[in-house]
């Protein structure tokens, strides 16, 4: 799924609930698993994370938790790494 998964968190979750830690987890962990397999995002444009990172720095300025603040920097880092692998694989 990739960088749609953003997309869809967008559209589908309000803005008030970014700042609920329940629904922060699993955000963390949709976005985590839409990029754990660069390989079967089909759309090429959707292995790079843009929509992604912009979503997690904004969740990132609305947490005042350390622990999810530090999950949501691993998240971002996570999905440049495989933003990266993806554009290998695009270019193969």
């Amino acid at each position: 799924m990739g960088d749609r998964c953003a997309i869809a968190i967008l559209k589908l979750i309000d803005e008030q609930s970014y700042s609920v830690p329940r629904t922060l987890t699993s955000i963390i962990y949709a976005i985590n698993t839409s990029f754990a397999r660069p390989d079967i995002i089909h759309i090429k444009g959707d292995r790079e994370p843009k929509v992604t990172l912009l979503l997690l720095s904004h969740l990132s300025e609305k947490t005042k938790d350390p622990e999810i603040r530090h999950q949501i920097e691993e998240t971002i880092e996570f999905a440049k790494q495989q933003g990266e692998i993806g554009k290998k694989l695009d270019s193969q």
